[in-house]
Order: C-alpha cells, then structure tokens, then sequence
C-alpha cells in the first residue's frame, strides 16, 4: 500500500470506530464531540508529517459516504444539543422555585415554624418534579456507588459498602443524560447525653460542573427532611479547619462554612477530636521499637475471636445496643484482622484495638478500648502492635487516622507520639427550635408588615 493509501486508511479506520462507538456513556458534552473528531485526526495528520493540513472535512473529500456518515452524526449531536437545552430550562425554572423556598426556610430555623413549613413545600415542590420529569436526588447505595465513587473519598466509600454510613445522591442532566451532581454522606447515631437521634453530616461535595445551581442546598434540604421525620432530632457536622499552607484546602473550608451558616447551624470551635499520624514518623520513635508483648491479632484469635469481641462490648459498654452489636459482630471483615488486635486474659478479651484499612495502605483507627483499665501501657502495646504489623504489611509509609473516644485517648497520643497532627474543628449543631424560637407563617406575615414589606 502507498503512503497515501496507507495515511487515508488510518482515517477511514479511526472515523468509523469512532462514529460506530456508542457514546452515551463519555463524559463529555455533544458540542465538544466536533473538536474530539478532529483532535483524533489532528494526531494522525501529524503522524503522517502533514504539516499545516487541519481541515479533515477536506482530507476526506472524496470520500462522499464517509462524510455523509459525519454529517449524520453531527446533526444527532445538534438535536442532543437542543434537547439538552430544554432540559435545562425546565430544570432551572424549577430549581429557581426551589432555591427561593430554600431561602426562606433557612432565615430562622429549617427544622420548626415558618422555616420548617417552606422546608416541607420545597421538598413538595422537589417530588412534584420528580414525578413529572426525572429524578433530581437518590439514595446512594452499594448497588449504585461506584457512579459516585469520584465525588466520595475512600474513607466514606468503604462505610457506605459496609452499610455504616448512607448517602443521598443528586443528579443534573448534562448531553442528554442524567450524571451525578453531588453527594451527602451521613450516619444517623444517638446523642451519648440527651439520648435524641443526631444526623451526623460527615461529607457534602458538589461536582465543579454543577456548582451554583442548588445542589448543596438541595442535599441538605434532603437531610434536613430526614430530620423532621422524628421532631427531636438535629444535624451535627464537624469540619477540620487547615492551616494556612494550603489556600486551596483554606478556601474550600471557607466555602463550605459560609454554607453552613446559611443553614442556621449553631458553629463553635473545639481542639479537634481527629488525629493523624505518619507511621513512618513512628520508626524512631523509643516507644514502638520493641515487640508488643501480650497482644494477639484478630486472624491469631480465629472464628471465636467474634463471640470474644461480642461479649467485650456488652461488658465494657453501659451503652450497648443494637448499634455497637452490628458494629462490633456483623462487620468483623471490615476490619484488617493482622493489624487489629487484643489484649485475651483467662479467654476474654480486656482490651481492643479495631482498624479499618484502605486499599492504599492507609489505616482509620475505629475503636481502641480497655474493659476496666487506661493505663497508658495498654493503649502502647495495642498501638505497637498495629503499627508492627502495618510495616510487615509494607505500609510503612501510610498513615494512621481516627477518633478520640476521649481525654485519656487525646493525652496519651499527644504523649506517645508528639509529631500526631491534631487539628481544631468546626463543630455545627441544627437543631429543632424550642417553642419560644418557633414563628409560624402567620407570625412570620405579621414580622414583615411591621417592618413595613408587603
């Protein structure tokens, strides 16, 4: 074959694969796939040393099916194009509707009186699109996560795989087809004092495509739905505040703050509950150059290793309930069974050290509880042992991260390892008001005319 042949073959080849692919699953925008075709052939010019040759419409002019072909694809690119368009309008009017009851609910309170009734009619206004058009939230669940797994890091991920953690989804259209928009993931726990169900709100992210078009409020309007389902409970998040190193994780806080505010959440500043350490920075460290002593991992203790972490918890947790069984018994594969570990006297377990561990090497410390005792040393063999095993695993270069349970935890980190980087948190709180807090809509009529609005 000549050069010439050989050069408009590639072309031939490359253009009927790429019109014959079916391309509703790229991410990409029908009036981008124009410039894809000619980026595609762009590269085989210049394969060639066809310099200053861009027109491929010209290159292919004798050929008058190939080009009719493209000429078919570009009118359903057009038509795609129109209708995407139209989607849009009607999704803005509504949105726009939904945005200016948003609004409203949020001046005082979203979770009781006036606000609590705009709340209500937004999420009416929400189902009646919903059943009219196309779905613009969903439950995120193991059969449809991986269409978010971009929007939701790994720790979240695992949780929701794992059911201890959920997650509401919002979706946009885009190129005539519906993507994923944004995402809220959230546990629902009991408060430890006042015994009232808590929304805890662990992660809101919307995609860069989809900002300011109302999806975050929509998400937390869903939350916030979930919440008026019993009156008594509330929503709580906790934000770790960065430094000022990164200005990209700064202004990311930021903007996530100035959200929350706009929801009325009740905002403090604590000394943060999170730690993380390097495990290489564990490696000269005098207090974990030597082998734990007394320790046995879960794989050491086998399939009674269950029943043993079963009966610890009912022992040592006044609390217990269903919620620790199912944490402690029916997710015993979440955790890496080399790295957690425990202290077994006379066949029970006296101390417990659970970790969970990422494909990437990096380990979220979930629990690490003694039954009657916090010497300090107990904590150190527990931790020794995780941190030993982690490098036989080859992890050495990860990180360790978890939760203070409480003040022991915190001061014997800080002690045994004073390069863990603790941050301060933005602690958050919505909660239902109280009943002198409460303004109905009446009384939210009457407040406007006094101030003299129509």
């Amino acid at each position: 074959m000549a050069r010439e042949d050989a050069f408009y073959g590639d072309i031939d080849t490359e253009l009927m694969k790429w019109l014959n692919e079916d391309t509703s699953d790229k991410d990409v925008a029908p009036g981008e796939m124009p410039e894809e075709i000619r980026n595609t052939f762009g590269n085989l010019l210049d394969k060639y040393n066809t310099e200053g040759t861009t027109d491929i419409v010209g290159c292919l002019s004798e050929d008058e099916g190939l080009l009719n072909v493209l000429a078919k694809k570009k009118a359903e690119v057009l038509r795609v194009e129109k209708e995407d368009a139209a989607a849009k309008e009607i999704e803005r009017a509504y949105t726009g509707l939904l945005d200016a009851h948003f609004k409203a609910a949020k001046v005082i309170n979203p979770l009781g009186g006036f606000g609590k009734e705009r709340l209500l009619k937004a999420l009416e206004v929400l189902r009646k699109f919903e059943s009219e058009y196309w779905p613009l939230m969903t439950r995120v669940t193991p059969n449809n996560l991986k269409v978010f797994h971009n929007l939701i890091p790994d720790e979240h991920y695992d949780d929701i795989m794992a059911g201890r953690k959920h997650a509401l989804g919002a979706i946009r259209m885009k190129a005539g087809r519906s993507c994923c928009a944004g995402v809220a993931v959230y546990r629902i726990d009991v408060q430890t004092i006042t015994m009232a169900p808590v929304i805890k709100l662990d992660w809101i992210y919307v995609a860069q495509d989809f900002r300011n078009r109302g999806v975050a409020n929509m998400l937390m309007a869903e939350l916030a739905g979930l919440a008026l389902q019993n009156e008594e409970t509330f929503i709580s998040v906790n934000v770790n505040i960065p430094d000022d190193s990164d200005q990209e994780m700064r202004d990311e806080f930021e903007a996530l703050e100035g959200f929350i505010r706009t929801w009325n959440f009740r905002l403090s500043v604590d000394a943060g509950r999170l730690f993380y350490i390097n495990l290489e920075s564990l490696k000269d460290n005098k207090y974990f150059s030597e082998q734990a002593e007394g320790v046995r991992s879960l794989s050491e203790l086998g399939l009674g290793g269950r029943d043993m972490i079963q009966r610890f918890f009912r022992k040592s947790n006044k609390d217990y309930d269903d919620r620790m069984r199912i944490f402690a018994y029916e997710h015993q594969d979440f955790f890496d069974p080399d790295v957690s570990c425990a202290i077994v006297t006379g066949g029970v377990i006296t101390a417990l050290f659970l970790v969970h561990r990422y494909i990437s090497g990096v380990y979220r410390y979930e629990i690490i509880r003694c039954s009657h005792n916090t010497d300090p040393i107990v904590f150190l063999q527990l931790l020794r042992h995780g941190y030993r095993s982690a490098l036989a695993k080859g992890d050495g270069n990860g990180m360790l991260f978890g939760t203070f349970e409480s003040a022991e935890g915190y001061m014997t980190v800080a002690k045994l390892i004073p390069d863990a980087l603790i941050l301060p948190q933005l602690a958050g709180v919505l909660v239902p008001p109280g009943l002198r807090d409460t303004v109905s809509g009446a009384d939210w009529d009457k407040l406007r005319m006094e101030a003299g609005y129509k």
